[in-house]
């Protein structure tokens, strides 16, 4: 079974593979978001991403969600992407994902902390006895 369901993922990759190299207009192995924007409309590879569990609604936000650095990707990183977006999330991933934004969280805080004592040094306020009132640039 285990091996069954290997192979099929195999065949899927390289199905997708080949789908890129369509989409890949200029030759240079990578997708542009432009590139996938415009694929996208013909319908197949869009069809075949439901076919994964990708429902690609928006292929914009689809792009920034497999690389949210660049307007472009090499086709390799983006089939491995999509084939590990496939299915639903699993107790673990969601367990990662709240770890991560507690994170993110404590070091917001922590900036904000230090920010405000910065503020507060530099208006002459180093005890924060009262709130800092935004001034107005005009």
């Amino acid at each position: 079974q285990a091996y069954k369901q290997h192979r099929a993922e195999i065949a899927e990759a390289a199905e997708l593979r080949k789908l890129c190299c369509d989409m890949d207009i200029d030759g240079d192995g990578t997708i542009k978001r432009s590139e996938l924007c415009e694929y996208i409309e013909d319908g197949k590879l869009k069809a075949f991403l439901m076919t994964l569990g990708l429902n690609l609604k928006n292929a914009d936000l689809f792009f920034h969600i497999i690389d949210a650095a660049k307007d472009e990707i090499d086709i390799e990183t983006f089939v491995q992407e999509c084939m590990n977006l496939r299915g639903n999330a699993s107790n673990f991933d969601l367990a990662y994902l709240i770890i991560h934004m507690r994170e993110i969280e404590k070091r917001q805080q922590e900036f904000h902390s230090e920010t405000m004592d910065t503020l507060r040094r530099r208006s002459g306020n180093p005890d924060g006895d009262h709130e800092l009132q935004a001034r107005d640039p005009d």
